[in-house]
């Protein structure tokens, strides 16, 4: 998929793993934790930007937008609102 893809190429351009494992999580933040808190934490952090950039598809699923406001509330301090 894309994120593995992607990952192998920041790899291949001796990125460090700290930007590169993140990335290849980030739709699946949760299985960085093996590599991490803070690979997890940065996983986290892309998967929200990248719900956020997809908002209109996220919105028209409910247990989608769910998750979504739960993750920026309990871990970003959002409210949503915000």
């Amino acid at each position: 998929d894309h994120a593995d893809a992607t990952a192998e190429l920041l790899r291949s351009w001796k990125l460090p793993d700290d930007l590169v494992e993140p990335i290849r999580f980030h739709h699946q933040p949760a299985l960085a934790a093996r590599s991490g808190k803070a690979r997890q934490e940065r996983a986290e952090l892309l998967y929200l930007a990248s719900q956020l950039v997809n908002l209109d598809a996220v919105a028209a699923q409910p247990e989608a937008l769910e998750r979504v406001l739960a993750l920026a509330r309990d871990r970003f301090g959002l409210n949503q609102q915000g």
